[in-house]
């Protein structure tokens, strides 16, 4: 699960069309850095899921890592504006055997409020994030 690190004060300072470009500038990346079997997909607002098809964890979080990396590199552009860039923070959880769709995603949606609490601008893995007891907290925009 990734989420896009501050990205209502994008919107307030730049207008929602170009929050609405840097929406478009990380799913480009996701589909030329991901594999085609890979399953990407806007979860909501600012949220995307990707689902790796075959990959092991650590797999999953060093590719995670590059497109990160890319990513807060990429000069973004706002009419009149200097260039400006943008980060985001994401939450690995893998499927395991016996594991329901909402446990699997209440993992994921744990691990991405672990890296946002850490600091966001990282991914962070359910198998590293602190357990949450209870419902989900509310995650910070």
């Amino acid at each position: 699960m990734i989420d896009l690190d501050h990205f209502k004060s994008v919107n307030d300072r730049f207008g929602h069309p170009v929050g609405d470009r840097v929406l478009a500038t990380l799913a480009a990346l996701l589909r030329r850095r991901l594999a085609s079997v890979d399953t990407i997909g806007r979860y909501g607002g600012e949220e995307f899921v990707v689902l790796f098809e075959g990959l092991p964890e650590p797999e999953v979080l060093h590719l995670m890592g590059r497109v990160l990396e890319e990513f807060r590199g990429i000069d973004l552009e706002a009419p009149g504006k200097p260039a400006f860039r943008a980060t985001f923070s994401a939450g690995v959880a893998m499927l395991e055997e016996g594991m329901t769709l909402d446990a699997w995603k209440k993992a994921a949606d744990d691990a991405l409020y672990a890296a946002k609490a850490a600091g966001r601008n990282r991914i962070t893995s359910h198998a590293a994030a602190p357990a949450a007891s209870g419902p989900a907290p509310r995650r910070p925009a």
